[in-house]
């Protein structure tokens, strides 16, 4: 099963709102139907495939493919939030506090599900705090990933 598939079953599993395409695309689903307020958005942008090929006795031949990528994991933000608590604002009505720490446990979660797929290595993933991304206003986790998947 490609990656794109991966992601794509974990987001119905988990009814979270997934996209595939490039950030371009990405920012054209601005209407309010398609980024709903409260739902979980998994943004997935094009992945790179590489080929790790090994010589045997017959020849070349592919042992493993690399899948690299990013993608955002989002929900619609109010942009006129603080971050966390400049000037003294209450800390609790933040984007960190109201979107990006609730979604640190379905960030682990994901990780999880991908630790468990046959023939499937994670060998890294990685996030960093996004806010106000794309003209939709969302703030969530950027992540990188890379898997290697065995023949």
């Amino acid at each position: 099963m490609d990656i794109v598939r991966v992601f794509e079953s974990f987001c119905s599993t988990n009814e979270y709102f997934f996209s595939y395409g490039t950030r371009s695309v990405q920012n054209l689903l601005t209407n309010p139907d398609d980024y709903c307020k409260d739902k979980v958005h998994l943004l997935l942008e094009p992945v790179r495939r590489k080929s790790e090929v090994t010589a045997g006795v017959t020849g070349l031949s592919v042992k493993s493919r690399l899948y690299s990528g990013k993608y955002m994991f989002v929900l619609r933000d109010n942009f006129d939030l603080n971050y966390f608590n400049e000037k003294g604002t209450d800390q609790a009505e933040s984007k960190y506090t109201t979107r990006i720490e609730p979604l640190l446990p379905l960030y682990a979660a994901l990780e999880k599900r991908f630790i468990a797929c046959e023939n499937l290595d994670l060998v890294g993933h990685d996030n960093i705090d996004i806010t106000d991304a794309l003209d939709a206003n969302l703030t969530g986790l950027v992540c990188t990933f890379q898997f290697r998947a065995y023949e």
